[in-house]
């Protein structure tokens, strides 16, 4: 976790408060001993909170999630042949007047923030590596519930072989869920402005109706992401 500003502070507190320093750390280092399970919730709740403090690089919105993607990728280490948590790096722009929501602007765009395996190829595609586009429609318009179907997915591994899979006018190849409900196909959406659209601070669940297989070779990418 990064440091904050008050961790920078020079040592120039009384001899006193150095002695209580020192006897708070020892007493947190026993409770941690003593209750290992306690100490790993609370190590979770500060983490979350501090989340939103994290700085996150990156020119512009779409590198920043990306990015963040690698970044949660570090405690996501098994890779898996159905199914990748996910971050939105492209969101859609909904309406709840328009009739319908068939053009560009209800696209959707994913980062895998878990590994990605083929099941019939020798192939591990990291955090950050795969791109998984859809569409969002609406479920309920008065709630703010919306369907993301996926429809495409694009991976590239560090050597800069690219691969895909889907076809944009195909059938869907999976949906997004909720990180906490995996099962659901129904995501919460937020109004911005004049638009409905996916909270970007969210995290999901992308599910692929079947076992990732016979994913084809590309070619080389120039941009590795």
């Amino acid at each position: 976790m990064i440091p904050t500003r008050q961790q920078f502070k020079k040592w120039s507190y009384p001899t006193k408060f150095g002695f209580i320093s020192f006897f708070f750390s020892f007493a947190v280092t026993v409770f941690f001993w003593l209750f290992p399970d306690a100490g790993k919730q609370l190590i979770a709740a500060v983490v979350t909170e501090d989340q939103q403090e994290i700085k996150v690089p990156g020119r512009n919105a779409v590198e920043r999630q990306i990015n963040l993607a690698k970044i949660l990728g570090i405690a996501l280490s098994d890779p898996s042949t159905e199914f990748a948590v996910a971050v939105v790096f492209v969101r859609p722009i909904m309406s709840r007047s328009l009739p319908s929501d068939d053009g560009s602007d209800n696209i959707v765009a994913l980062s895998n923030a878990s590994p990605l395996r083929s099941a019939d190829q020798d192939l591990v595609f990291a955090p950050g590596k795969c791109r998984f586009l859809g569409v969002l429609r609406w479920l309920d318009r008065k709630n703010l519930k919306g369907e993301a179907v996926i429809s495409t997915l694009s991976c590239v591994l560090d050597n800069g072989d690219s691969y895909g899979f889907g076809n944009v006018d195909g059938p869907a190849i999976g949906f997004v869920a909720p990180l906490d409900e995996p099962m659901s196909r129904s995501l919460s959406l937020v109004e911005e402005g004049w638009s409905t659209t996916l909270p970007l601070s969210g995290q999901y669940l992308v599910r692929l109706h079947s076992p990732l297989h016979g994913i084809s070779y590309k070619g080389k990418s120039e941009n590795l992401w």
